[in-house]
């Protein structure tokens, strides 16, 4: 404000340097006064955007060390079952020193827990993708639908835990989430057949395709294992 009332006396001065010389000399004290002020707002913009520029650049750093830990121990359990991998395997694949895994996860199991949690909220999003008023049958091929996609998009996991740790903790995962959908769509009786009942039998079913889908590498494209399923199921 004071910079605009500035402009506008020096304007209808025309220029007059001998008023203006006054101006300055009179008002000397408010004009320091505003370039402090100004100055400062300028510093604190400054060291704001800098702390701002710092954390996203920190976030980012921390974002790509545990997508590091993340991959290595999905590799290792390409060929290895996840109680005989150790913290200095993750550490060495990863290419990092075991002060920096510690920084992130407290164990190994701390960061499985961390993985399956990423993976869990993935295949919630998916599984939230299929509509609400659809018919038994329908819904059953969609709960397998949504659970294809998220296994081709998320590969490398799936076949890591699914193939070579079935019997890995990591598989109840995907047990316990697929279920929740199931039980949360089914309430009651559905053709005389008791929920729990039925979400059992959806709940083997589709774990099941998926997981023989993926193991014999994928034969049948996605759409043509719908295409059979909705012959089988009438």
């Amino acid at each position: 404000m004071y910079c605009i009332t500035l402009y506008l006396f020096l304007h209808q001065q025309k220029y007059d340097f001998f008023k203006i010389n006054n101006f300055f000399i009179e008002n000397v004290l408010i004009i320091k006064q505003h370039i402090v002020a100004y100055l400062y707002f300028c510093l604190k913009k400054c060291i704001i955007d800098n702390g701002d520029f710092m954390k996203k650049k920190i976030d980012l750093r921390v974002i790509k060390t545990k997508n590091a830990i993340y991959d290595a121990l999905i590799n290792l359990l390409k060929d290895n079952l996840f109680e005989e991998i150790k913290v200095s395997d993750i550490c060495k694949t990863a290419l990092i020193n075991r002060s920096t895994f510690y920084a992130h996860f407290e164990d190994k199991y701390d960061l499985v827990m961390s993985l399956i949690e990423d993976l869990r909220e993935s295949l919630s999003k998916e599984l939230n993708t299929i509509a609400d008023d659809l018919s038994v049958k329908d819904y059953y091929l969609e709960l397998i639908k949504a659970f294809l996609n998220h296994i081709e998009g998320k590969e490398d996991i799936y076949r890591s835990i699914m193939v070579n740790n079935r019997n890995s903790i990591i598989m109840d995962m995907v047990y316990a989430t697929i279920s929740d959908d199931i039980n949360k769509r089914i309430d009651g009786l559905i053709n005389g057949v008791p929920g729990n009942v039925v979400s059992s039998f959806y709940l083997g079913g589709v774990v099941n395709i998926g997981f023989e889908w993926l193991k014999s590498g994928k034969t049948y494209s996605k759409e043509e294992m719908l295409e059979y399923l909705n012959k089988l199921i009438k």
